[in-house]
């Protein structure tokens, strides 16, 4: 991240180590999830929050009708995720980040 100072990651689908990918490959190249078995923010994901709080986006990716049916799990899981970082932080990653990329006021 530090050699490309445009790049924004969205967070979809990164609460858990992804296990539904068509092979375990996929799933190593993508790494560990940003929250370990017990739904405690990883110190390495935390780590890169703090570095880069105007990078990370909060995202659902909810454009598959499966998805949908996920969707009240999904947000809840974020917000115990992120009602694990700094207030400020937590409302970066959550809106604040994509207010600003998407030109959207709140």
């Amino acid at each position: 991240m530090s050699s490309h100072a445009n790049v924004m990651v969205t967070l979809s689908k990164k609460e858990h180590r992804a296990r539904s990918l068509s092979s375990e490959e996929k799933a190593e190249m993508l790494g560990e999830g940003v929250i370990d078995d017990c739904g405690v923010l990883r110190r390495e994901w935390r780590d890169l929050f703090v570095r880069y709080p105007e990078r990370f986006m909060f995202a659902t990716d909810a454009h598959k009708s499966f998805r949908w049916a996920k969707y009240e799990a999904i947000v809840e899981r974020w917000r115990l995720i992120l009602g694990q970082l700094p207030e400020p932080l937590a409302q970066s990653l959550a809106w604040r980040n994509a207010e600003r990329v998407y030109g959207m006021a709140r």
